[in-house]
This record gives structure tokens, C-alpha cells and sequence, in this order.
């Protein structure tokens, strides 16, 4: 690829996730490198880490795209170290030691329209309001079971996928069809019911996120509306409690907002914050080909580490 530069990179991803959706005091866009450099290939990632930097480089990237920025804090050092634990500017020495640029969309991403279904769409969830209308887009969605239970994902629109074409963020997460074992129930199973048990909403998104899902409540309890919101979401609590929602899926809260939605009668499924964002990754790769980088110059990575839970596993 010679046809685009690390600047003209940043220009198509700000123009479908544009700055002015980001949230106050955030960090987005190039953190280093030449906007003049010529892109060889674009690795894609949801953060910029040590063993991400290293990965690109061996899979030939000189561009690493990607939902976190390295830092929300300034770094007061940048050492040839092997964790940022022990120079918080680690990440940023290494890339420009190494010839890799930085760029990341962080919450200009969170609030865009294109990220609308990715909480709902790959379950079989129905999208029906913002949670929190922020610029172009929100901060968070309101959805509903729909009135049947679909076997097979939905493609997303073009609107819904980054400008890009339909896709399955489901199968592009290497996931296959929903099926009764995945506590996805058939129409005649349901009945067209209308609602799935929160047991089977649990088992529909960890099958589709997939790592280790935290449950809060009765696993028998209908669910009929829901609220979402990837990462970390403790500045929409107040908003799921005013919706009145039977469940919110969402990747992290503190123990004290669970404990605000128990009171308020709200189930929780929490994902865990970075399983919950690793379609941010697909997303990103779509508007990239849709701008018209090729396919095969875009590598999506997966994280080199992450939370398992030996309990659970062994159960299985």
C-alpha cells in the first residue's frame, strides 16, 4: 500500500468518528509518528501496549490503529523499559524507537453511530433510543428483546457498520450462529414469547463476547428492555435507572453502581471492559476498506493477554 499517508489515515477516521463526539478531556487521533509517512500495512487493535507494538511489527505494520490511547494522563518519563509500570511513557518510546505510528479513536468512537447496534445486533437484541444523545451519536443505547428469537444474526446496515458494507460483527469476532445450546430458543421453543430469561440473555453474550460474564440477578427473570454501554460505565448509571430497564450490559461498574441497580430493580450482565469493546476493532477495520484501503492491509489483532476464570472454565 503507497497510496495513503499516516495523515490521510487519521483525516478518514475522524471524518466517520469526528473529534467533536469525543468526550471532554479525552485523548484522540495521532500520539506518534510523521502524518507524511507513507502507510505500508495498518494493524488494528483495541489498545496500545508493548506485545501490540512488537505484533504489528512482525505481521510488517507501520501504522497502529486503535480504540484506547496509551495514556490518559501525560507520562512523566518515556524509558526503554519492559512495562509502562515502570515508565509510564514506555508505549510511546518504543513506537518511536521502533518506526510505528500511534493513532486511536476513543470515545468519538463510543458516542458514533456506527457503534449503535454493536451491543444488541450480534444477540439478537433490538435497538430502539440513544441512552445518552451526544453529538452525532450517544453515549449508550436502549433496546429490546424483539417479538421472536432469531436464530441467525442480522446483518448490520451500512449506517450501523462504520460506512461500511453489512457484516456480522458476531461471525467477524470468529463466533458462529446462535443455537438452543447458546440459550438462544427457537421460535417454536419461545412461543414468539417476547422476552428471554436473563439466564439466556447471560448465555447469548458470553457466547458472543466471549471471556467471562458476571451475572446480577435471578437467572429466571424475564428481560423485555435492556440498556448497553461498552467499557466502563459508571457515568450512565443515573440514566439506565431513569429508563427503568429490566438489564444493563455494559463492561465494567463499581460495586457500589451494581448496587444502585439492584435497588432500582435493574439486572446486570457485566462483560468484563475489554471483551465487551473488541468489535470497536471491526468497526474501525470497515471504515478503513470502505475508504478504500485494501483488505489485506489491514491486520485486526487480539490482545496478547486477558481475564480468564479457572472456576468457571473447570466447570465446563
Amino acid at each position: 500500500m503507497t497510496k495513503y499517508s499516516v495523515g490521510d489515515i487519521e483525516n478518514i477516521l475522524f471524518e466517520a468518528f469526528p473529534l467533536s463526539d469525543a468526550l471532554p478531556n479525552d485523548r484522540n487521533g495521532l500520539f506518534v509518528g510523521d502524518r507524511k509517512t507513507i502507510v505500508k500495512k495498518i494493524a488494528v487493535a483495541l489498545d496500545q501496549t508493548l506485545p501490540m507494538i512488537e505484533t504489528a511489527l512482525a505481521f510488517g505494520c507501520n501504522l497502529l490503529v486503535t480504540h484506547h490511547p496509551p495514556f490518559m494522563y501525560a507520562p512523566d518519563s518515556f524509558l526503554n523499559v519492559s512495562s509502562p509500570a515502570l515508565s509510564n511513557g514506555a508505549v510511546i518510546y518504543k513506537a518511536a524507537q521502533k518506526g510505528i505510528a500511534l493513532l486511536n479513536m476513543h470515545t468519538n468512537l463510543d458516542c458514533a453511530p456506527a457503534a449503535r447496534n454493536m451491543m444488541f445486533e450480534p444477540v439478537g437484541l433490538e435497538y430502539t433510543a440513544p441512552l445518552r444523545p451526544y453529538g452525532t451519536g450517544a453515549l449508550g443505547q436502549l433496546g429490546r428483546v424483539q417479538n421472536r428469537t432469531k436464530n441467525n444474526p442480522t446483518p448490520l446496515s451500512a449506517e450501523d457498520s462504520g460506512r461500511g458494507t453489512p457484516s456480522y460483527l458476531s461471525l467477524q469476532n470468529g463466533l458462529g450462529p446462535l443455537s438452543a445450546n447458546d440459550g438462544c430458543r427457537s421460535p417454536e421453543q419461545s412461543g414468539d414469547r417476547g422476552y428471554l430469561q436473563l439466564g439466556e440473555l447471560f448465555a447469548r453474550y458470553r457466547r458472543y463476547f466471549g471471556g467471562v460474564a458476571k451475572v446480577w440477578g435471578d437467572p429466571d427473570r424475564p428481560i423485555f428492555t435492556v440498556a448497553a454501554c461498552s467499557g466502563g460505565a459508571g457515568e450512565v448509571v443515573n440514566e439506565v435507572v431513569a429508563a427503568g430497564v429490566d438489564c444493563f450490559i455494559t463492561g465494567e461498574v463499581r460495586h457500589h453502581e451494581a448496587l444502585y441497580l439492584a435497588d432500582a430493580g435493574i439486572s446486570l450482565i457485566e462483560l468484563g471492559h475489554d471483551n465487551s469493546e473488541m468489535p470497536y476493532r471491526y468497526i474501525l477495520q470497515n471504515t478503513l476498506v470502505v475508504a478504500g484501503i485494501p483488505y489485506c492491509d489491514i491486520v485486526v489483532l487480539s490482545p496478547s493477554a486477558t481475564w480468564w476464570h479457572p472456576v468457571a472454565d473447570a466447570r465446563e
